[in-house]
């Protein structure tokens, strides 16, 4: 399901961008990779899509217990949210950054320590990281870009294999509910002004659409019944004062092939239990923060 590069690439030696997103021009079709039109207008994508105050609390909270009592830790971060380079690392901090998409990499890492610097342009699956290196490995959302279950426990075993036995695997994780939404609650709740943002509304109709946790959602499918059920992007923010500009944001998955999956949260911790053991789950405060649960877990001896 993921189309990912097959190289090792360091970022710092100069990404050339060569794309820019045609979002206003409905007659040509977009390039099947919705990660080129993320990275295009990602400072208009915002919580719960991406971290907020209560998130980055939550992971400053979980690195300063372990440096507190391992040290200047070697960190892991599955993708390129510019949220976790800026959480407060400790001088010395050995941080890399890993996608698989140079886009991504080049408009929306910020860089650690320095502009450009701590990536790794590559399949999470293939890194070849030494084993034993890492004592946290930490992302957003980096479960759901992957197929449920395979993937899943894929990723799993990496990060068991990477994390030093003293380490920690902690994310956030998009986790739908156990009953599912449909599409048409979601457009009923949105026109009714149940929803605070467009943001968590993309977020609940992502998970309406999706027929299953092994099948996950195919992004254009997503566009599709906007397209035909959803409510005009001019109507919309005239009703409830939205941006237009957020709005648009939900044209990256216009004839995209992209697919995301979010399974639930005892479908995500059955992947996990093998190799891992749960030390937390802390739920965020804001609106549909209980799908947005960050897992904190420490590796099991093999």
């Amino acid at each position: 399901m993921v189309r990912g590069y097959r190289v090792k690439y360091e970022a710092r030696a100069g990404l050339r961008p060569a794309w820019r997103c045609p979002l206003a021009d409905r007659s040509k079709p977009l390039p099947s990779d919705v990660w080129r039109h993320q990275a295009v207008q990602w400072e208009r994508v915002g919580p719960p899509l991406r971290p907020s105050a209560p998130d980055t609390r939550c992971l400053e909270r979980i690195v300063q217990a372990w440096v507190a009592e391992q040290g200047v830790p070697s960190v892991l971060v599955l993708g390129v949210t510019p949220e976790m380079a800026k959480l407060s690392w400790p001088e010395g901090t050995d941080l890399l950054a890993v996608d698989r998409s140079a886009e991504m990499i080049q408009k929306v890492w910020p860089g650690y320590p320095g502009p450009g610097e701590g990536t790794l342009l590559a399949d999470w699956m293939e890194m070849s990281l030494p084993a034993d290196s890492r004592d946290l490995v930490i992302g957003d959302g980096c479960f759901n870009v992957l197929s449920h279950p395979e993937q899943h426990q894929t990723l799993m075993r990496v990060a068991h294999e990477t994390l030093r036995p003293s380490g920690r695997l902690a994310f956030r994780a998009f986790v739908r509910p156990e009953a599912p939404e449909q599409p048409a609650d979601v457009y009923r709740a949105v026109m009714n002004g149940e929803i605070g943002n467009f943001h968590a509304f993309k977020l609940r109709l992502l998970m309406a659409v999706q027929p299953s946790s092994e099948a996950g959602v195919v992004t254009g499918d997503v566009w599709k019944s906007w397209l035909a059920d959803g409510p005009r992007p001019e109507d919309l923010a005239s009703r409830l004062g939205w941006p237009l500009a957020q709005i648009t944001t939900i044209e990256a998955y216009r004839d995209q092939d992209t697919v995301l999956c979010f399974p639930t949260l005892a479908e995500l911790r059955g992947v996990a239990e093998e190799r891992f053991e749960e030390l937390g789950c802390e739920v965020p405060p804001y609106e549909l923060g209980e799908r947005c649960p960050t897992l904190v877990l420490a590796p099991r001896e093999t």
